[in-house]
């Protein structure tokens, strides 16, 4: 997965993020078992500083499950696939930490396929598979 000497960014949700989840996608993505899936999606390989962030020609960083992460910002506000950067510029041993006030995560199958259309965009693929539902529940 990750070796010694490459060099990351971690976009690290705060306490109160996670716990703005609802319970079952709390459950869910604190699981022992789905923790490395929550921290590969707020990680991306490279160093990026706040000032990189906001000077990037190309505003948009790719997480470590391939998923787009955009990034904006307004006056001294930077955000990060929504979620304000709301503490960054961590210095780790071999990249950056931002704190944000979000958590930047799918919401759990088990939500999607309660939800009547599926209204998260991120979620436009879960849709069609949510008819199979308690196949998939049973593999993840």
């Amino acid at each position: 997965m990750l070796t010694e000497g490459q060099n990351m960014t971690l976009f690290v949700p705060s306490e109160q993020a996670i716990g703005n989840l609802n319970k079952d996608d709390r459950d869910y993505w604190l699981a022992v078992s789905n923790l490395p899936s929550l921290v590969k999606s707020h990680m991306v390989s490279g160093f990026f500083a706040l000032a990189e962030l906001r000077s990037s020609p190309s505003p948009e960083l790719v997480s470590l499950l391939k998923k787009t992460l955009p990034v904006s910002w307004t006056n001294e506000t930077t955000r990060v696939a929504g979620a304000k950067i709301v503490s960054g510029d961590i210095v780790a041993k071999n990249g950056f930490i931002h704190l944000i006030d979000t958590a930047s995560v799918k919401k759990t199958l088990k939500n999607a396929v309660e939800s009547s259309y599926c209204y998260v965009v991120e979620m436009i693929d879960w849709c069609f598979f949510a008819r199979f539902s308690s196949l998939i529940v049973r593999f993840t």
